[in-house]
């Protein structure tokens, strides 16, 4: 087997531990017939992003904050919508 190289931004090690951790769930639960892995491991990935995705949503970073310092803040709370924002 050839060893992968990987290089990963934060958030994809973010998604990447919380799908690892639903995933050990699934399997732990005997939910995972044999032969299905990969569909399991794809459900994982997409529910841990659906959870970042519903994080981001629901909680201002600091960097958000800092970025925003200074500026009019439109909006009541503060936030930039979530389609004006950069992901990555």
């Amino acid at each position: 087997m050839s060893k992968a190289h990987l290089r990963l931004q934060p958030s994809e090690s973010a998604v990447t531990a919380a799908a690892s951790r639903i995933y050990a769930a699934y399997l732990i639960s005997g939910r995972v017939p044999e032969g299905s892995q990969q569909e399991w491991i794809a459900r994982s990935v997409r529910e841990a992003v659906e959870i970042a995705t519903a994080a981001d949503a629901a909680v201002i970073s600091d960097d958000e904050i800092e970025s925003r310092e200074g500026q009019s803040l439109g909006d009541p709370v503060g936030r930039t919508p979530p389609s004006s924002r950069h992901r990555g």
